[in-house]
């Protein structure tokens, strides 16, 4: 099983706290020896490779709360 979390740090998370949360999710990964199940793709994608993302996959987790909101933008 390979998770893949998708997306750049939102602007406003890099400017109050640069990508510490990132860095420690990935700190988490290693320190579990997960690497090969944990892919961090650290860009924002545009909607049509998204929608791609999505219909690959066979479970999809999304931060917000309305379930037509699937992107934030840049």
């Amino acid at each position: 099983m390979v998770y893949i979390l998708l997306g750049a740090t939102h602007p406003h998370e890099l400017r109050t706290r640069g990508e510490s949360y990132r860095l420690g999710l990935e700190a988490i990964v290693k320190e579990h020896k997960l690497e090969k199940h944990v892919i961090f793709h650290n860009r924002f994608v545009e909607l049509k490779e998204l929608t791609e993302f999505i219909g690959s996959a066979d479970l999809y987790i999304t931060p917000y709360l309305d379930e037509a909101q699937s992107t934030s933008e840049p």
